[in-house]
């Protein structure tokens, strides 16, 4: 019955995710909200917003992930986790076809664990230095960047190789070794009252080839830190030896020894090393790019951008298009306006969506996405004399002046930078650009 529950719950977490982010159209559902409020459950969003913007007021969300954890476990990765829901049915799948994970999946699995708090070490410093690049692999940043992809008719690269990872190793490998969520909450399990093994255990290694996470060892006696609550061991002994512990067994202080000392002076050297380098890593790309409505200012903005996507699936017009690697590290995937592809519409949605801060809400008087240049050079208008009056009529701030001569210019006072008047040009070479402010 348990297993049933557990199931079911992150399952319908997963189509609730999946369907919030497909509504994210224009006009924006009443429903909208609902995806930012599951967003904030996340420990590591409140971690992001603090060092960029201070403490939020939904702060009390994140901690009581974070309290329930320290109280029972990952409860939040078996049980809410939206991510966990699809790798749930991957391990469904694995069971009905009768290919159950393996010992030596385990074994590498065992061997991989020791890498990931280096990983973790290494992201956390990043996010200290002040981007939110981490989030992208966070569960709800991950999963809506994924089906924005998927509708807009690109390959979910980081989907595809989470999927992978579950069928060569084992469903929940991400969940275990990658997850820079998971990570952070199976650090705070560490003085849950969870599961354990009792001392009927017959070592008949049935949890141990149960358990989605890799955490229950007959042979130690044990159920590790990383036990997501899922109760596949809990229904799978036979002889009933496993239990819901009553008391906290781990110092609330643990000192570190042997093995365990060493992983954590090089997941220290790992921070200090990934500290150093982030300047370097997270210069800002050359040349500028605009921005949806109300982002931030500068390099500010990517280093705040989580690459959820959302405002990109928001945008009614699609202008908003995700930047490529040749535009430097610190911009890739970020959402920039491409004018002539689409104009923004200035309808303001990217603002009600974003759940990091980065676009900040502001009225459509104080939107200064760029500036609008005409090249008297190439203008049909200027240089042919020609009637042409493609950009006034689409501007939708009548930000276009024509001289006595019917020849275009921009009024640089109510010009927002939308880009409609470089979207309309009729010339292959737009003679209007919009250059960023």
């Amino acid at each position: 019955m348990k297993k049933a529950v557990l199931t079911i719950l992150p399952t319908v977490f997963l189509v609730i995710m999946v369907w919030l982010t497909i509504g994210l159209q224009y006009p924006l559902p009443a429903e909208a909200p609902l995806l930012l409020w599951l967003t904030r459950l996340d420990p590591l969003l409140l971690a992001a917003t603090v060092i960029t913007a201070g403490w939020p007021t939904w702060w009390w969300l994140p901690v009581t992930v974070l309290g329930v954890t320290i109280l029972w476990g990952r409860v939040f990765c078996g049980w809410l986790c939206p991510v966990g829901g699809l790798l749930n049915l991957l391990q469904i799948l694995q069971e009905s076809t009768g290919r159950q994970n393996q010992r030596p999946a385990y074994q590498f699995l065992s061997q991989a664990k020791q890498f990931r708090w280096y990983w973790l070490a290494a992201a956390l410093a990043l996010l200290a230095a002040g981007t939110n690049w981490i989030l992208l692999f966070t569960p709800f940043h991950f999963l809506t960047e994924s089906i924005v992809e998927i509708t807009q008719r690109r390959i979910p690269w980081l989907l595809g190789l989470i999927v992978m990872l579950g069928l060569l190793i084992i469903p929940r490998f991400w969940c275990v070794c990658l997850c820079p969520t998971g990570l952070v909450l199976s650090l705070f399990s560490r003085w849950r009252r969870g599961l354990v093994i009792g001392g009927g255990c017959t070592r008949c290694d049935e949890c141990h080839r149960r358990c989605p996470v890799g955490a229950a060892s007959p042979d130690t006696g044990e159920i590790g830190d990383d036990c997501i609550l899922c109760f596949r061991c809990y229904e799978a002994c036979p002889v009933s030896a496993v239990a819901v512990s009553k008391n906290i067994t781990t110092p609330i202080f643990p000192i570190p020894s042997g093995s365990s000392r060493r992983v954590f002076l090089k997941a220290v050297f790992t921070a200090a090393g990934a500290y150093a380098v982030s300047p370097v890593l997270l210069a800002e790309g050359k040349g500028g790019a605009l921005r949806p409505p109300g982002a931030l200012d500068g390099s500010a903005f990517a280093l705040s951008c989580s690459r959820c996507g959302r405002c990109m699936r928001a945008c009614p017009s699609q202008c908003l298009q995700p930047m490529p690697m040749t535009a430097g590290f610190t911009n890739y995937l970020s959402p920039q306006i491409v004018p002539r592809k689409a104009r923004c519409e200035l309808c303001l949605q990217c603002q009600a969506v974003c759940p990091t801060g980065a676009i900040e809400q502001c009225s459509e008087d104080q939107v200064a996405i760029g500036m609008a240049e005409i090249n008297y050079r190439s203008c049909i208008a200027w240089t042919e004399g020609k009637l042409c009056l493609v950009c006034r009529e689409q501007c939708p701030r009548q930000a276009v002046e024509m001289d006595d001569k019917r020849r275009p210019s921009i009024d640089q006072q109510r010009c927002v930078g939308c880009g409609a008047c470089e979207n309309a040009c009729p010339l292959e070479d737009a003679a209007v650009v919009v250059r960023p402010q």
